[in-house]
């Protein structure tokens, strides 16, 4: 799979990640991912209830052999049965015989043991509907259950400049075991792009669940996005392609999930993967980031359920 990947949580979203999306830009931006060198796209049935899948599967209809599709299980979906269920599903959306990484997107909330669940994933994998599988959002201790009863193969944690906190005990525990690290978020839905400030925030439905967007959270991180244009700036780069290659260099990580509304976005982001920082560099947008890690060392998850605009973290 290519070190960037094509995220496609907006995909088939309408208005819900702002007026200016378009439907046909994000088939476009699907067709421009493979020109450019990204050939992983990374898809969900929660995204916009199945419409994600659906366009994806559009997109890709007479091209298949391009591409790596990953997508994922809803929550609590548990059972054999319900497992089964949701691939089948998924599997029409898309219009393929086979997805090529199947991943829990988030551990079951009722706190059930995953073997039942990874083991219909794999007898899946053994029919040949699923090429590989992995989790998403678990903790390494989580990460332990699953590999005591299933080999998977990878995990996608959200991680960016701001949001470093799997760099503790994840990150090493999938370098011990061999596990793929495919990191969503990497611009933090933007926010490290260099576009908003403190006079120009989003209004769509999404991004203000996201504490990084709310109170000291993002004061810092404009701090951090300061950082990131002095050295664009000598690269002659863009802050996103600076903290997309910030987040490559990482020891362990795979890919990074960087979504795009646009081809000419998808072009930007497949650019982060050539640029090359140095030690100095790197050092230099860590320290900027450091006061996140403690300023959320209490906060387990990005984002919260309470209505936009009541998160404060000071």
């Amino acid at each position: 799979m290519s070190r960037v990947a094509l995220g496609l949580w907006q995909a088939g979203a309408g208005a819900t990640w702002g007026a200016d999306y378009d439907e046909s830009d994000s088939i476009r931006a699907i067709h421009a991912a493979a020109d450019v060198g990204i050939n992983l796209l990374d898809t969900a049935p929660a995204y916009n209830r199945g419409s994600s899948e659906e366009l994806v599967g559009r997109a890709i209809a007479d091209r298949r052999d391009r591409y790596v599709l990953a997508t994922k299980l809803s929550t609590n979906q548990i059972t054999r049965q319900q497992v089964r269920t949701a691939v089948e599903a998924s599997l029409r959306r898309l219009a393929v015989e086979t997805i090529d990484l199947l991943q829990i997107h988030w551990p079951n909330s009722q706190g059930e043991p995953f073997a039942e669940t990874l083991g219909a994933m794999q007898e899946l994998q053994q029919e040949g509907k699923l090429r590989a599988l992995g989790v998403s959002n678990f903790s390494a201790a989580q990460l332990a259950e699953c590999l005591a009863t299933t080999r998977i193969d990878s995990l996608q944690p959200p991680y960016n400049l701001l949001w470093r906190h799997v760099e503790t005990a994840t990150l090493p525990f999938c370098g011990q075991h061999e596990l793929g690290v495919i990191c969503y978020s990497p611009l933090a839905q933007g926010l490290l792009s260099g576009k908003y400030d403190q006079t120009n925030r989003p209004h769509d439905g999404t991004r203000p669940r996201n504490l990084l967007w709310h109170g000291r959270c993002f004061e810092v991180a404009l701090q951090v996005v300061d950082a990131l244009r002095r050295i664009a700036a000598a690269h002659n780069s863009t802050c996103a392609q600076v903290a997309l290659a910030w987040l490559l260099h990482q020891p362990g990580v795979t890919s990074v999930i960087a979504g795009a509304k646009r081809p000419d976005q998808v072009a930007d982001n497949a650019r982060g993967a050539d640029l090359r920082l140095s030690a100095a560099e790197l050092t230099a947008l860590a320290a900027a980031s450091d006061p996140l890690l403690t300023l959320t060392a209490d906060e387990p998850k990005m984002w919260f359920t309470g209505q936009a605009g009541e998160y404060d973290v000071r």
